[in-house]
């Protein structure tokens, strides 16, 4: 039975967001997260066949595209009692980091038995809460440990990272039931010069993010998006861009969410970007008030949901510490409170972590609680373990010792709610991606240099040259501002 309790706020006054023109602040978790990455910096050490893409369709926007009348603060919802149902309880060792990504099995990061490696990999059934140790040893070579890690029901995706060198190594590997399958495929490698990638897997298919290191020798090169598949001989291009992407990858059922660097003419712009997954085309972009750059970004069943980890002062609310749900042509949907992790949507639920809170949210009656934490956590409660929309709420936390008082293991909760049904049983959710709109009057520059003018009202925005993107068959083209730059040979991931 889910356990209720009443909010003490009783502000029931549906009320707008002010602007605050703060000075730029950078939060302790963005600071470890910069620090994190200049450390774990490494270099491109294979090349790959792939096809070539253009950035973004060039359009040309405002520095600030919606005016705060357009926000609605959901902190101002009605506060009600707690209504998400608990559905199971699993445990796991102390220290385990939980990526629950697909629908049947979550990815597990946690500490080892033994001194070196300090980290293990392993896979939790998130139907039955059996955990298995999948890998207690890197694949590569002593000095190596494990990074990240993430899953799909059927394929496993792990990056490690040699600490003394900042040489890394990204892997892929079939697992069936909870226990690995067939041979571990590398897919890419690299040094000091490029940043150790982040990544996502869905199905069969993995994508990362080759960037530069800004301190390296290749600073200057484009940063690419890779998609590699099982049944491809090499990683194909999916997206280039002239700067680093701004956030992770991140997967919303079968929509991938990247933000790219795009309108360089204009200044530097980043444009949040939805890419379905099985086409592996774009089917959707939100182009940021200029010089925006979010924390993370996905898709929320037909709206981007972007959060700033920081007030930059500038770009309206879109600029401010915050999560904003929304797209253009209607309002926007914003919680006003520091975001810890990226939006996740269950059915109507919209959950965003905050500190010690999961703040649950239901827009369609305008209400919102805080889910209480398990009992015994720590100061900062559950972390959800999922991103985008799902199925169910996963949330983890790490948990106590009641005789002791010290930490003792981490404990998975999964949740579901009322009328959450948005999703059909195979996990593909219920409705089409939507169509392109923009917040305001639009130029795009057609392919034989006349300009449209879009009114976001009225008219949908179609890519200018749907070509750009490419198709799945063109993988054979290596980049030629890669292969001036790059000595090294290529990588070929088996099959």
């Amino acid at each position: 039975m889910a356990q209720h309790y009443r909010s003490v706020q009783k502000n029931t006054r549906r009320k707008k967001v002010q602007s605050k023109k703060a000075p730029l602040t950078i939060s302790r978790r963005q600071a470890l997260v910069g620090a994190g990455s200049v450390m774990f910096a490494a270099s491109a050490a294979g090349m790959f066949a792939c096809s070539k893409t253009p950035e973004a369709p060039d359009l040309l926007v405002q520095d600030s595209l919606i005016s705060d009348d357009n926000f609605i603060d959901m902190m101002a919802y009605e506060a009600v009692d707690v209504d998400a149902m608990l559905e199971n309880t699993y445990h796991l060792p102390l220290g385990s980091v939980l990526f629950a990504t697909s629908e049947n099995y979550g990815a597990v990061l946690s500490q080892n038995d033994v001194a070196v490696p300090i980290s293990q990999i392993g896979l939790l059934n998130l139907k039955s809460g059996d955990y298995s140790v999948i890998h207690k040893t890197p694949t590569s070579a002593q000095g190596y440990e494990f990074m990240d890690v993430r899953t799909s029901d059927d394929l496993m995706v792990w990056t490690e990272l040699n600490f003394h060198t900042s040489e890394w190594a990204l892997f892929a590997q079939n697992h069936n039931a909870g226990q690995a399958l067939g041979e571990i495929t590398k897919l890419d490698q690299g040094d000091k010069n490029t940043l150790i990638p982040n990544f996502a897997v869905w199905r069969h298919q993995v994508y990362w993010q080759r960037m530069p290191n800004p301190n390296g020798d290749h600073k200057t090169q484009d940063s690419i998006l890779f998609m590699w598949s099982i049944n491809d001989a090499n990683a194909k291009e999916i997206w280039r861009s002239s700067g680093h992407f701004a956030t992770p990858p991140t997967l919303s059922k079968d929509f991938l969410v990247i933000t790219p660097r795009v309108l360089n003419q204009q200044g530097t712009h980043y444009g949040v970007t939805g890419i379905n997954c099985v086409s592996n085309k774009m089917f959707d972009q939100f182009v940021l008030p200029k010089s925006v750059k979010p924390s993370t970004a996905t898709y929320l069943d037909g709206n981007f949901a972007i959060s700033n980890e920081a007030s930059y002062g500038f770009g309206g609310l879109l600029g401010s510490m915050g999560t904003f749900l929304g797209r253009g042509g209607k309002q926007f949907l914003a919680c006003t409170r520091e975001p810890y992790a990226t939006a996740v949507q269950t059915g109507n639920r919209i959950c965003i972590k905050n500190r010690g809170s999961m703040l649950i949210f239901n827009p369609q009656n305008e209400s919102f609680y805080r889910l209480p934490a398990t009992n015994n956590s720590m100061e900062w409660g559950d972390f959800p373990a999922a991103e985008g929309l799902c199925n169910k709420l996963f949330v983890y936390a790490t948990t106590k010792d009641p005789q002791t008082g010290l930490p003792a293991e981490v404990t998975v909760r999964s949740f579901v709610f009322p009328e959450a049904g948005a999703q059909s049983e195979d996990g593909k959710s219920d409705k089409e991606p939507a169509q392109i709109y923009h917040q305001a009057p639009i130029t795009v520059v057609n392919p034989d240099g006349t300009q449209t003018t879009i009114n976001p009202e009225m008219d949908a925005f179609v890519v200018k040259d749907p070509s750009a993107i490419p198709d799945d068959s063109e993988n054979t083209t290596t980049p030629e501002s890669e292969a001036e730059t790059s000595s090294t040979n290529e990588t070929e991931p088996a099959q």
